[in-house]
């Protein structure tokens, strides 16, 4: 498989702003693009179920690859036998061993804390809302 040469990645420092700055969890203006109520049960799954091992994940395999591509022989003698694991079988590693159900490993990670803030906040609106109601 050819290797693109050029294909330039988010640096830390970004990817650590933009979860922040909740680009990847504030959900406003997403609604009408995607066509799915965010208040629908299955997006609140994946937020709070599968987004917070994932985004942490997509974040590790893009950091490990700037570096294989940056230092390929230190990638190679640093990680041994898994120097050139398939990117797929990586990430399946990596949700397993980080499920933020079965372990703490994330439970400091940015994107985690912030989406927890988020779901905390969407939570007491729709308590608010669902009192106004009664």
């Amino acid at each position: 498989m050819e290797q693109p040469e050029h294909v330039l990645y988010p640096s830390e420092e970004m990817m650590v702003r933009l979860i922040e700055e909740q680009l990847w969890c504030g959900y406003e203006g997403i609604e009408s693009s995607v066509g799915l109520h965010l208040d629908d049960e299955n997006a609140t799954y994946l937020r709070e179920s599968l987004f917070p091992t994932l985004i942490p994940a997509l974040h590790d395999l893009v950091r490990r690859e700037q570096h294989r591509i940056s230092e390929p022989l230190a990638f190679q003698e640093r990680f041994q036998a898994t120097g050139n694991t398939h990117p797929v079988t990586w990430l399946a590693q990596y949700l397993l061993r980080n499920n933020t159900h079965h372990s703490t490993n994330l439970r400091s990670h940015p994107y985690v804390l912030v989406n927890n803030e988020v779901l905390r906040k969407q939570k007491e609106t729709i308590k608010v809302r669902d009192f106004r109601d009664i």
